[in-house]
């Protein structure tokens, strides 16, 4: 078999596995993808500039990578990546959310981390996205890949092949938190964190912010003296050190999901916290920059860069997943457009009746009437026909017909703030408005539409 050369400045070993070359010795070519993003809503709510920041992208990340390649060239390159990709692990991870306003919850499947022909299937899977993101990369652009142990050995060897070694930085070891429970029974030494490779597309030439976690109180150098420095300069073990461990609430490194009453939680299974984002994104790009995270989940990459003043894009094909990073984002009051390579998006079976009211100059758009078909329930574990027909409902928008895009009014259930209005308020109709649009979207993410005629 034909290897190819690796032009690196430095020697390269290479990882094979099953799928990386063609039959005939050369390298699998990425594919390309032909269609153009399409913007089905745009957000940009006052006192917001006119200007995005930012983009949630529905669909296979490796179609967008590809179609932001082919339409978007060499503008709008990632100032910073980060991917928290699937780690190869076999199962199937779920994602619980709360039925609007009660206490109940509905456990809806998130994704399947097996890959058909196992770890070389996952190689393949990840193979051609970070090919990609390495395409997308500005020149002096850092990209954060967080693993695991299952498949981290292997996706080092791959970063190094395709960024080269001299561009490998950092591997921060991320320690997850206090141990307790069913984890501390394994017969072995007990797992207690995440790795995480830092890499540049540049080695001379990139982003990098020193940080520093703040002395805790109280703290004294070993002569008995009160520090003058920053704090402590951070190393590549992160929550561990003394001033890191002192800290609390939001800033705390402990992994969310062995907190039990923490605020951020979405219900997503492995969610991460936004502690953790706002490190990297501080370190590794400045305001202005733009952030992605092609495997967004719950969307905590696009949650952190909005509160540090970064444009971001996300995506995640996931249904889910898009919603609840949506609905984070409404609540942020962030600008931001929702598209996908679709010409729109598909509507599920949700059945609902939508009527216009007018009066005195005013007009209004009520909603009622929602059901689940028959084909639903069967989607879905429980009993969905004793649920409140409203709690079903996450979110509707009113578009004008002839430029559904440019939401004209929206209600969307918040990640603490579940409660939703199912009657708009005045809108603002431009003249010559001749139909609305109303679309609603249910728990899992899937959209459905009315059009009401104004004439």
């Amino acid at each position: 078999m034909t290897k190819r050369t690796i032009k690196k400045e430095a020697e390269t070993l290479e990882l094979y596995w099953p799928g990386k070359y063609d039959d005939d010795g050369q390298r699998v070519a990425l594919s390309a993808c032909k269609e153009a993003l399409q913007v089905h809503e745009r957000f940009c709510p006052p006192p917001q500039s006119s200007a995005l920041q930012g983009r949630i992208i529905r669909g296979d990340n490796l179609r967008i990578l590809a179609s932001l390649a082919e339409h978007e060239g060499s503008r709008d390159k990632i100032d910073l990546a980060y991917i928290d990709p699937p780690f190869n692990t076999g199962n199937r991870f779920s994602v619980r959310r709360s039925r609007g306003e009660t206490d109940g919850t509905l456990e809806l499947p998130a994704y399947h981390d097996a890959w058909k022909g196992g770890a070389a299937g996952f190689l393949t899977m990840l193979d051609a996205r970070l090919r990609w993101i390495y395409e997308r990369l500005a020149d002096h652009g850092s990209l954060y890949v967080h693993v695991d142990p299952t498949m981290g050995h292997a996706v080092k060897l791959m970063l190094d092949e395709l960024f080269g070694p001299q561009c490998f930085q950092r591997e921060i070891v991320w320690r997850i938190g206090w141990l307790s429970g069913f984890k501390t029974t394994a017969k072995n030494w007990i797992r207690n964190h995440d790795l995480i490779f830092f890499y540049v597309k540049d080695p001379n030439h990139f982003t990098f912010n020193k940080l520093y976690v703040p002395y805790p109180a109280g703290y004294l150098r070993r002569d008995g003296k009160a520090p003058t420095g920053k704090g402590f300069p951070l190393d590549d073990v992160w929550n561990a050190n003394e001033g890191e461990l002192a800290l609390s609430g939001r800033e705390s490194l402990d992994s969310i999901q062995i907190k039990s009453f923490s605020r951020e939680k979405t219900g997503w299974a492995t969610q991460k916290n936004e502690s953790l984002l706002r490190r990297i994104i501080l370190a590794s790009s400045q305001p202005g920059d733009l952030v992605a995270d092609v495997f967004c989940g719950s969307g905590t990459t696009a949650v952190a860069a909005q509160e540090l003043g970064r444009r971001w894009m996300i995506c995640d094909e996931s249904p889910v997943a898009v919603q609840i990073s949506r609905a984070r984002m409404l609540d942020m009051q962030a600008s931001f457009t929702v598209e996908s390579l679709e010409d729109r998006l598909p509507c599920n079976e949700l059945i609902f009746r939508a009527r216009l009211e007018s009066g005195q100059g005013e007009i209004r758009v009520k909603i009622g009437g929602m059901r689940w078909s028959a084909s639903v329930r069967k989607t879905l574990s429980g009993s969905l026909q004793e649920l409140s027909k409203q709690q079903l409902v996450e979110a509707w928008t009113v578009t004008d017909d002839a430029e559904p895009e440019r939401v004209l009014f929206e209600e969307h259930r918040g990640h603490r703030d579940r409660s939703l209005s199912l009657d708009s308020s005045v809108l603002p109709l431009k003249k010559g408005c001749k139909a609305l649009r109303v679309t609603v979207w249910d728990i899992r993410g899937e959209a459905s539409e009315r059009v009401l005629s104004l004439v």
